[in-house]
C-alpha cells in the first residue's frame, strides 16, 4: 500500500486498501490447495475482520475458504440465508507484491491511465 493515510475514506475503503496489498500469487503446478501459504494470510485477516464485525461461525478450513453467518436483522430470522463467496488469490503469471491501488475521488468516468506506465 502507498504510504499515504486514507483515515478520510470509509471503513469499507480502508479495508479494500489492505487486502490489495497483501501478496496473495498462486503458484502454478502446485499440487496443493492454495496453492502457496502466503494466499492464506488474506485468509486469516479475513477472519480476524469479520470477526470483529460481530459475524458468527467464522473460521478458514484447510483449503483457505473462509466462511461465516451473518446473523439476521431483528424481526427477519425466517429469512433465508445468504452465501457470500470470494476468490481471493491472484494469477501466478503476474506478481501479487507491491500493489499499489490509487483512489480515484469523484471518478467522472471515462479512461483510467495505469499509474506505472501512463498506458
Amino acid at each position: 500500500m502507498t504510504s499515504q493515510t486514507h483515515s478520510d475514506l470509509p471503513d469499507v475503503a480502508q479495508r479494500f486498501l489492505r487486502y490489495v496489498a497483501i501478496d496473495t500469487q498462486s503458484a502454478d503446478g502446485a499440487d496443493r490447495y492454495p496453492s502457496t501459504e502466503k494466499q492464506k494470510a488474506l485468509g486469516r485477516l479475513l477472519v480476524s475482520e469479520l470477526t470483529g464485525l460481530g459475524l458468527h461461525d467464522v473460521l478458514m478450513d484447510d483449503f483457505g475458504v473462509v466462511m461465516a453467518t451473518v446473523p439476521a436483522t431483528p424481526g427477519c430470522e425466517a429469512a433465508p440465508t445468504i452465501g457470500y463467496i470470494a476468490h481471493v488469490d491472484t494469477s501466478p503469471d503476474v506478481s501479487g507484491a507491491g500493489v499499489k491501488a490509487v483512489i480515484h475521488r469523484a471518478y467522472p468516468g471515462g479512461p483510467l491511465p495505469l499509474a506505472a506506465t501512463g498506458d
